[in-house]
């Protein structure tokens, strides 16, 4: 009835517009047939009409006759009197808002393409031919006489050096020992001769040299990307980033870091419009997206799976127009031109054509004997007496190359890239690269019979002259939608176990993610209201490294876990950095947003202990509310720093289980839950060492096994979107019994002959613990999961097998198993995952107990100990209840130790009744989602996908969906399953570069949310989106609240910075300050990046049944203006100006847009916008 209730209120609203004009009401009366006794505007009783209206509604939900017809009058009274309604009027704005919004949703074709890789999976064999020279092609023929003088073949050779932000040595070890050097020889190399170019992409390296350059240096630098533009900047990102792993947000964050720096230190005027990504092990459509709302022109890639490369080049398709597979024909172009490298590597073997043991002749460096050519052949320094001979030979390749792209009848523009990791490190090595090469190439140009033209280039010139040609002789470039995962670059070998190597790192960076988004927003805010104090200064130089610190990591050897182990500790410094930076910031930031204007300096810390970093000893580990006579009371902020409404279940430590809580009112939060706290029971913590070893089988000191003096306080908030919240933790002055707030606990054992001590030891506590001896009478392990709902555990394993509610049972039986590697000589590492066949159980002798906390007010929660994971299962039944959600959610987190094992990689499974068809769609970067199927031909490695953030699984009835807070391996390994993999050790290399096995494990924890939803039909485009729910609680999960403890008391009640009825599907990416001179921030100026997610709520089109909490919330929210994000700004004139991605301006294009203005006439379904916003 939702949808009724709003059309009933615009055609209340339409009445009062026309009033006048009794045609419409004569209209609108003949339409109405057997409902005019209801409602007759021949009426002069206007003010009965919305009664009169209800009356019909009613009479409509016995008869859907009647709703039909409704809806109908509403559709003919708006097409016929549309153009006489005032533009201003604000539900005919909400009117167009779903209009379009559901239009979107109608005009959703996944097959928008020529070509989906979907489409490739299905058909293409997946077998390993031996192609000959070209081991994973084919033999590559061509007529010479293709080319003329009027239409030569133009080869651009395009210099570069690959230099990785750390992965064998540290970032700061490879400048020191590489990279400065490089980019010294880029520079006097370059200046020698006009005719070179070169390419560089890491812009964290430029950054460091251009620290320590001389300003002679600094100058020659400048003048080649500016004035001869023989050094291109390409990309111009931080780093080249994973694309597997990464979240979006940091996807982003790392490429404005990239072009500001760019902007601020270069020049203005340079803005990179072309991408280069050699080296990561697969490609998303989302980092195509975002270059394209960066500004971007083309990109070109490299790793993509060998059988895909093969099937492109037979049908000349190595060039495409990459589409997001969520765009339709009426929404904004979100299409990129791409180019694939047709061979197995981006190194001078595998770019100059088909046949590596000749391309690698023509690596000169190889010919001083530094390097040598694996083929045997080695390259020979060019004279006059070889020139013919070895140009006609690299011709050739080249010809044979060209075949590859353009169409039948036309390749004639081809690009040859030279270069490997790390190369150019002398003035000798760029001497014996270009001068030979020059020879080469003036002789090619001299030669008419050759019909060629060759030159050095950059891709600027490349691309460029490649869209001329292509527009002359009218070639038709494809167009392409889908991902490139997962990869492999020969035989069976998928890279599909780095999605989930050294978890450690990955959670952790989600958690700076989550942190630093946060100080951005607060910094913005305080910075925006007018604190110039050089404290704020410094700490925006503290904000800057934390961005670039974060953006480091989002490195393709970084958050992958490809590094050698050195390597990773120091990414982990450099996140636990950015971590404290951020933390600083929002501590100052909330200080002067909610403590006394004069405050100087922070008065708030933050409380999580996930803060701390284990090798830093001086950092305190208790982070404690600590309660005393003389300070009976604690003041708590919670910062939420998005833009949608909080409603969930804090967690704290208190040193007193004697408290209550208020409101920033002071009204008093009536249901709180105590909780004895456990080792390694918070699935958040992230710790390097287990705080207890595992007990023998016969100890039951487990059941004491918890903290003195020390609980775990929960109570349940409402919080506002991007706001800030006072409450007051205080000792409490009455005696009601402790006991009520304590959950039961019972213990599960195999060995029950102690029970008589333990519970001696035990008749004193506050909590109630009972015992239980697992045997085959054990009964079934039930716990209260929300109203009419259990959820039900089996008694020998402790693991979830099912969730009843009163119209259903789901079955979702959670399984931990474990792969080995195979016995093949090469096995799994970093890299690859090589099992050894399909999953099995681990083994149920390594439970050590079951610990059941069950009828608590607020949290029920089960947990298993067996040798190498503690695993938890947690309900918050008070909480469901209140999102009315029919289908209980639950949390799992796990705690894995892998450390005494040997080539053992861990996973859970999900089982449920669910017939997917084995098909599982997985998130790409926490932006959109994929659906994958599995395949025998992909073997099980081929079958593994990353997960960012979440996957689900559906079928007609019912869609379970997992929300993950930190990236790692998952796929649908059996039908109606979903399995997730949490960490991996292995005993060796797989020879890939990293030359070490991953046997570096510390103790990790990741946490996942896992929920059911009913679908309601599958026939609306909407069903491979991810619902409303599982958007807001992945950004939620992702973005918690931040808990500031306050040292004073006389703090702020509450701060809104934005109205409290924005759309659910409006997010906040970024609020981030502009970097100015000296990395000092830019006063009165911030960037706005939003994302506007979809949501599907169309009358026809919704495919997911959604509670009625959420329809409450969501469907009484309409579009909303921009002056609406800045409320405490509404005396200030805004200036707002759409600007592309990187928060860079762009001319052509730049539209000015009034405060006043719709947000969503600038942001479509599934878009991210920027804005740049100056308060004036």
């Amino acid at each position: 009835m939702k949808f009724f209730y709003r059309r009933r209120f615009m055609f209340l609203t339409f009445v009062f517009c026309l009033l006048g004009t009794l045609y419409y009401m004569t209209y609108t009366l003949n339409s109405l047939n057997s409902a005019e006794s209801d409602l007759d505007l021949e009426n002069d009783e206007v003010l009965s009409l919305k009664d009169k209206i209800e009356s019909l509604e009613n009479k409509a939900k016995l008869n859907e006759k009647n709703l039909h017809e409704l809806e109908k009058i509403y559709k003919n009274l708006k097409g016929s009197g549309e153009q006489n309604i005032p533009k201003k009027n604000k539900l005919v704005q909400q009117s167009n808002y779903y209009e379009k919004q559901c239009n979107w949703f109608k005009e959703l074709n996944p097959k928008i393409s020529d070509f989906q890789v979907s489409e490739l999976i299905e058909s293409l064999p997946f077998d390993d031919i031996d192609g000959g020279v070209w081991k994973q092609g084919f033999e590559i023929t061509y007529d010479s006489k293709q080319w003329s003088p009027e239409k030569k073949l133009n080869i651009i050779v395009v210099p570069h050096s690959h230099n990785d932000p750390g992965w064998i040595m540290t970032f700061e070890e490879y400048f020191e020992k590489r990279t400065r050097s490089i980019l010294d020889t880029v520079v006097n190399s370059l200046s020698e001769k006009p005719t070179r170019r070169f390419i560089w992409a890491e812009i964290s390296y430029l950054s460091l040299w251009w620290s320590g350059a001389s300003e002679e240096m600094k100058n020659k630098m400048k003048r080649l990307i500016v004035d001869t533009k023989q050094l291109e900047i390409v990309t111009g990102g931080w780093v080249m980033n994973d694309e597997a792993n990464s979240h979006y947000y940091a996807m982003i964050e790392q490429m404005i870091e990239g072009h500001e720096w760019l902007k601020n230190n270069i020049d203005p005027s340079i803005r990179p419009t072309y991408g280069w990504s050699i080296d990561p092990f697969g490609y998303s459509p989302t980092m195509a997206y975002l270059l394209k709302q960066m500004g971007f022109e083309s990109m070109l890639i490299q790793r993509v799976h060998y059988h895909l490369k093969k099937y492109l080049a037979q049908n000349q398709r190595f060039e495409f127009m990459w589409k997001q597979s969520w765009s339709n024909a009426n929404s904004k172009d979100t299409s990129i031109f791409c180019h694939v490298m047709p061979f197995y590597s981006y190194d001078i073997p595998h770019t100059c054509g088909p046949d590596p043991k000749i391309c690698c002749q023509f690596d000169f460096l190889r010919a001083t004997g530094q390097y040598s050519c694996p083929w045997g052949v080695q390259p020979q320094i060019i004279n006059a007496r070889n020139v013919d001979e070895r140009a006609r030979m690299l011709l050739d390749q080249y010809r044979k190359k060209s075949q590859l792209y353009g169409d039948k009848n036309n390749h004639n523009v081809l690009l040859v890239v030279l270069g490997d990791d790390f190369r150019y490190q002398t003035m000798a090595e760029a001497k014996i690269q270009f001068e030979n090469y020059e020879k080469l190439m003036d002789y090619l140009n001299s030669k008419s019979e050759f019909n060629v033209n060759i030159q050095f280039g950059t891709l600027k010139d490349y691309f460029e002259i490649l869209m001329k040609n292509d527009e002359n002789l009218q070639v038709k470039i494809p167009s392409f939608s889908g991902d490139f995962f997962t990869y492999a670059d020969r035989q069976n070998h998928y890279w599909s176990g780095y999605f989930t190597s050294r978890p450690f790192s990955k959670r952790l960076d989600r958690l700076v993610e989550g942190y630093l988004r946060s100080a951005e927003i607060s910094f913005s805010l305080n910075n925006l209201i007018g604190d110039s104090s050089q404290l704020s200064n410094d700490l925006f130089k503290k904000l800057i490294a934390a961005r670039q610190n974060l953006g480091i990591f989002q490195h393709h050897d970084g958050i992958t876990g490809t590094s050698k182990t050195y390597v990773v500790l120091d990414y982990l410094n450099k996140l636990y950095l950015a971590l404290k930076n951020s933390k600083e910031v929002i501590e100052y930031s909330v200080s002067k947003l909610m403590g006394d204007a004069s405050t100087a300096d922070s008065i708030f810390t933050i409380d999580d202990v996930r803060l701390n970093n284990p090798s830093d000893s001086s950092q305190k580990l208790e982070h404690l509310i600590h309660l005393t006579k003389e300070n009976p009371k604690k003041k708590l902020v919670l910062f939420n720093p998005n833009l949608n409404r909080r409603i969930e279940i804090v967690s704290l430590l208190v040193n007193d289980p004697n408290v209550e809580v208020l409101t920033s009112d002071g009204t008093l939060v009536k249901n709180i839950q105590l909780n004895l706290v456990w080792p390694n029971t918070d699935g958040g913590v992230l710790s390097s060492i287990l705080t207890k070893k595992l007990p023998a089988l016969d100890d039951l000191s487990f059941s004491l096994d918890f903290e003195r003096s020390v609980y775990e306080l929960l109570f349940m908030v409402d919080i506002d979107p991007l706001s800030m919240s006072t409450f007051t933790i205080q000792k409490r002055s009455d005696s009601q019994p402790l006991i009520d707030n304590f959950p039961k606990i019972t213990f599960y054992t195999r060995n029950g002959q102690n029970f008589q001590t333990q519970n001696e030891m035990i008749k004193n506590l506050n909590v109630k613990i009972d015992f239980e001896e697992i045997n085959f009478n054990t009964e079934d392990i039930k716990i209260h999961a929300g109203l009419n709902c259990e959820a039900i555990f089996s008694p020998k394993t402790g693991l979830l097998e099912k969730i009843t509610t009163d119209q259903n049972v789901f079955a979702t039986n959670v399984k931990l198993v474990k792969y080995g590697t195979t016995s093949a000589r090469e096995k799994s590492g970093a890299y690859l995952f090589l099992p050894d066949g399909p999953a099995v159980d681990i083994d149920p002798n390594g439970l050590q107990w079951i610990r059941v906390e069950h009828d608590g007010l607020l949290r029920n929660r089960v947990c298993v100990n067996m040798t190498v994971v503690l695993h938890c299962v947690e309900f918050y039944p008070e909480l469901n209840d209140v999102k009315e959600l029919k289908i209980p959610f639950f949390d799992i987190w796990n705690v894995v130790d892998l450390r005494q094992t040997h080539n053992f990689e861990l996973a859970f499974e999900i089982q449920t009744d669910i017939q997917n068809k084995e098909e599982i769609y997985t998130d790409l970067n926490g932006f959109q989602f994929t659906k994958r199927k599995r395949y025998d031909k992909l073997t099980i490695q081929g079958n593994v996908f990353p997960m960012p953030s979440g996957a689900f699984i559906q079928d007609s009835n019912f869609r379970m969906n997992i929300i993950s807070a930190q990236p790692q391996g998952v796929g649908t390994l059996s039908p109606g399953s979903i399995q997730v993999f949490l960490d991996r050790k292995l005993d060796q290399d797989d020879n890939r570069g990293m030359e070490q096995a991953m046997n570096d494990n510390m103790v990790v924890s990741n946490r996942f949310l896992v929920f059911f939803e009913k679908v309601k039909t599958l026939s609306s485009s909407s069903v491979e989106l991810p619902s409303l729910v599982f958007n807001l609680m992945s950004h939620d999960l992702l973005n918690p609240l931040v808990k500031l403890v306050s040292s004073i008391d006389s703090i702020k009640e509450k701060r809104s910075f934005v109205s409290k009825s924005l759309p659910c599907d409006l997010r906040l990416v970024n609020l981030r300050t502009m970097e100015g001179a000296n990395q000092e921030p830019k006063k009165n100026q911030v960037g706005l990046i939003l994302h506007r997610i979809p949501y599907d709520d169309c009358v026809t089109g919704s495919s997911l049944e959604l509670s009625k909490f959420y329809q409450n919330w969501c469907d009484r929210l309409s579009d909303s203006k921009f002056q609406e994000l800045f409320t405490e700004f509404t005396t200030v004139n805004l200036d707002l100006k759409q600007s592309l991605l990187t928060l860079r301006s762009d001319v052509e294009s730049q539209i000015n847009i009034g405060k006043g203005d719709s947000i969503f006439k600038f942001i479509e379904p599934m878009q991210i916008e920027s804005f740049i916003v100056n308060f004036n």
